[in-house]
C-alpha cells in the first residue's frame, strides 16, 4: 500500500489595495527576511565571497526554520512519521544521500537530525524536505 503524504495548505486571501489574491502566511510560520543573492558586480572577488557566505548562511538559516516550523505542525497534527527526500541529487551531501527514501519519526530524529535542522555537508545549505506520511 502506497504512503500518502498531507499537503498542509494555506489561507487564499485578496489585497484589498490591489485586489491581487495572494496566499497568507500561516499563524506562527516564522518571519522570513527577504534578501537577494549574491551581487555579481564588482572589482574584487573578496566582497563577492563575503556576500556569497552571507547569502548561504541566511539561506541555511531559512530553511532551517521553515523546517522547523513544518516540523512542529505536523506533530502538532498528530503526524509523526517522514520520508526523507532529496529534491536535487547532483548537489546533494553525503547525509542526504545515504537517508534520501527512508522512514524517519519526528519525535526521534535520524542520528545526523532532521533535513534542513541538523548535519549537513552541502557546499551552501540543505535542500532535503520531509514528506509528512498521513498514518495507515
Amino acid at each position: 500500500m502506497a504512503d500518502q503524504h498531507l499537503a498542509l495548505s494555506m489561507q487564499s486571501v485578496t489585497l484589498p489595495e490591489y485586489g491581487i489574491p495572494t496566499v497568507r502566511t500561516p499563524e506562527g510560520y516564522p518571519e522570513l527576511e527577504t534578501f537577494r543573492g549574491p551581487n555579481a558586480r564588482g572589482s574584487s572577488n573578496i566582497p563577492k565571497a563575503r556576500d556569497e557566505d552571507d547569502y548561504n548562511r541566511r539561506m541555511r538559516r531559512r530553511f532551517a526554520q521553515t523546517a522547523e516550523f513544518r516540523r512542529k505542525q505536523a506533530v502538532s497534527l498528530g503526524l509523526t512519521k517522514y520520508r526523507w527526500a532529496v529534491p536535487a541529487p547532483m548537489i546533494a551531501c553525503d547525509i542526504a544521500l545515504n537517508n534520501a527514501g527512508k522512514v524517519f519519526s519526528y519525535l526521534e530524529p535520524p542520528p545526523s537530525g532532521h533535513p534542513c535542522e541538523g548535519e549537513c555537508h552541502a557546499k551552501d545549505w540543505c535542500r532535503c524536505v520531509c514528506i509528512t506520511l498521513a498514518p495507515k
